[in-house]
């Protein structure tokens, strides 16, 4: 245990007691009213500074420890320095500690191992909590309902395959595409259709995969390790996402009583359109006219009256096999409704493969977006549209509003 510092006068009024009283600690002590072991603290301290004869200095990297009085005289007790008490020094953390450990199991030294320019995780949450201690977040705008709507009727606003990101060089392909043409090509068209179409109950903006061309920095596909060419760091692509949606939305919300939003990931964006669904949760929490629905399946479905709608992106599932996935997965829903319909997606062009007459009417839809050099190349065809499709709950579709998107001149 360290010893409380003492001042040297007071130190030499002990030492000149200690030796007028023969050397008698107990004499020492009672002269001065003091306790023994006080005496004799302050002698080992006179001790270290040399004020207690012999003079004898410690030996380098040794200190006094003790002092033992006896019939020859005084003994001095040396051990080695303990060095003085660790300081964390500035801007490092404790990121370990080794220990030295006797052949018994008992400790005989330990090492303190620090690294510089790294703040430990207390430190982190006082930084930000201190950052936004008087941050008050904007508030949304609110966007006012339509002043009337048919509340028999539903909107379906595929988003499907948007691919933002994708890059295309005119040269090598049927025009140039990138961030910026994107987000005003698809933003521009996304709200010309949803304007044109009919006040409805409730809106459906139904992501319907491959929302983002390439799904991180690397620039290829998940699975098979395909090149992709994207434009700009994906950073930069989800920000574009992430404002195209918020347009969709919102131009939703000025033309329909409720919006219903729904996120299905593709092949190219499987973990991008989870951080779409759940900034779109977090964004409109305060909307009670927006609901967003972050259910994790690769399936979609809805029951609006007589009306019954099915989607999934198509890269796990054939379109012509979901009729069959609806049936039997959703067996009441079937029974209860009369009308039909299983959105896919994916494959960039528009088909169908049954009719109504088969129980269920199951199509693809055409994508916003060019053709890539790689499509281009191999001679693959296929038009590029928006849309929104309205259902009557009694009736089924009643129409349809497509935007076409004609390639550049």
């Amino acid at each position: 245990m360290a010893l409380a510092p003492v001042p040297d006068d007071a130190l030499q009024e002990t030492v000149s007691l200690y030796l007028a009283n023969g050397n008698n600690q107990q004499k020492t002590a009672d002269a001065l009213g003091l306790a023994r072991s006080t005496v004799q603290n302050r002698l080992t301290q006179a001790a270290r500074k040399g004020l207690l004869p012999p003079a004898v200095p410690a030996m380098p990297g040794f200190e006094v420890t003790r002092l033992q009085t006896g019939p020859r005289g005084t003994t001095i007790e040396q051990r080695p320095e303990k060095g003085e008490v660790f300081e964390m020094p500035e801007g490092h953390r404790i990121k370990g500690v080794s220990a030295f450990i006797d052949p018994d199991g008992r400790l005989r030294g330990q090492w303190v191992k620090t690294k510089e320019n790294e703040l430990d995780p207390q430190t982190i949450a006082d930084f930000f909590k201190g950052a936004f201690q008087d941050y008050e977040a904007p508030s949304r705008p609110t966007i006012a309902a339509p002043d009337s709507f048919d509340g028999d009727l539903l909107t379906l606003i595929p988003c499907n395959d948007w691919h933002i990101n994708l890059q295309v060089w005119g040269k090598e392909a049927s025009e140039n595409w990138d961030l910026k043409i994107a987000e005003d090509t698809i933003g521009t068209g996304i709200e010309d259709a949803i304007e044109r179409s009919p006040s409805a109950g409730v809106a459906i903006v139904l992501g319907g995969g491959d929302l983002l061309h390439a799904d991180n920095n690397e620039n290829r596909t998940a699975k098979s390790g395909n090149v992709l060419q994207a434009d700009q760091r994906h950073q930069k692509g989800l920000e574009v996402a992430i404002r195209l949606k918020v347009r969709t939305v919102d131009a939703a919300l000025k033309k329909n009583a409720r919006v219903i939003v729904r996120i299905l990931p593709g092949n190219h964006d499987e973990y991008s359109a989870i951080a779409v669904a759940y900034f779109l949760l977090a964004y409109y929490r305060n909307e009670p006219r927006v609901t967003v629905d972050v259910d994790p399946s690769l399936f979609f479905w809805y029951v609006h009256g007589k009306v019954m709608l099915g989607g999934t992106h198509g890269h796990t599932v054939k379109l012509q096999d979901m009729a069959s996935i609806m049936a039997h997965r959703r067996a009441e829903d079937w029974g209860k409704t009369k009308f039909r319909y299983i959105h896919g997606f994916h494959v960039h062009h528009k088909q169908k493969f049954v009719t109504e007459g088969e129980g269920v009417v199951m199509e693809s839809h055409q994508a916003p977006i060019p053709m890539d050099a790689w499509h281009y190349g191999a001679g693959f065809n296929s038009g590029r549209s928006l849309q929104t499709i309205t259902y009557h709950a009694e009736f089924g579709e009643i129409s349809r509003v497509r935007r076409a998107i004609l390639e550049a001149a």
